[in-house]
């Protein structure tokens, strides 16, 4: 099954961006009705393993954007591949601070020696958390990365190449993702000198706290390592 096929048929699926257009400036929404704008970025590029293609960016500047008509709150999941081969710090996947502290998810590399994920999640007016993410390996290495971040009234956790690599707590609240009164950023993140520099793909929003088995369906997906791939073994001799 296609990679966009397995997403597609997640039933929490609200908004998903492909980032396949082969040209233009539009990135459609395949999933809900927030059509997105690239700015500077550029569609075309080889995307994931598991089909489509993807947008190109090259730092401050590049973004693809648009603002959204409704809400997004907790339970909810953001979802992203990207591609990079620049260590520079604070590399803003998505984010939703153009407006209030919503939410920023970003890569961090400190000083070329604790390379981490990050994930900022507010409500619009505050944050529960903006603390430093958990330590991953090189993700600069100019190969594709799943990157998910699961959000719920209490707690967010990270996922890297389909697996669970932190969690953080924080007391009983209701975060949102976005709502009318920001804008949506892919490759953005709404703060000075927080900009990705590389490729992005497939991202995709739900409505719902994925759980582990899901995202690392994803993950195979994406990489193509579904099973359907591969031939049966056949049987010893």
């Amino acid at each position: 099954m296609a990679y966009r096929d397995v997403i597609l048929a997640e039933a929490s699926l609200v908004n998903y961006w492909e980032l396949a257009e082969p040209s233009g400036t539009t990135a459609a929404d395949s999933k809900g009705t927030y059509t997105l704008t690239y700015t500077n970025a550029t569609p075309g590029s080889p995307g994931i393993p598991g089909g489509g293609l993807s947008g190109h960016f090259l730092g401050a500047g590049y973004k693809i954007e648009g603002t959204p008509t409704g809400t997004l709150a907790a339970p909810y999941t953001l979802e992203i591949w990207g591609k990079t081969n620049d260590g520079v710090d604070l590399c803003a996947l998505f984010g939703t601070r153009n407006g209030g502290n919503y939410a920023e998810f970003r890569t961090n590399n400190q000083d070329n020696v604790h390379q981490t994920i990050d994930a900022l999640v507010g409500n619009g007016s505050s944050w529960m958390t903006t603390a430093t993410g958990p330590i991953v390996t090189t993700y600069y290495n100019s190969a594709w990365h799943h990157f998910v971040f699961t959000v719920t009234s209490t707690q967010v956790k990270t996922y890297y190449d389909g697996a669970l690599v932190g969690t953080k707590t924080y007391g009983s609240a209701s975060p949102k993702l976005w709502d009318s009164a920001t804008k949506i950023d892919i490759g953005f993140g709404g703060g000075s000198g927080e900009n990705w520099v590389g490729y992005l793909a497939q991202v995709a929003a739900y409505n719902t706290a994925l759980g582990a088995g899901p995202i690392l369906a994803h993950y195979n997906a994406g990489l193509n390592l579904s099973s359907d791939n591969f031939a049966p073994l056949l049987p010893a001799m």
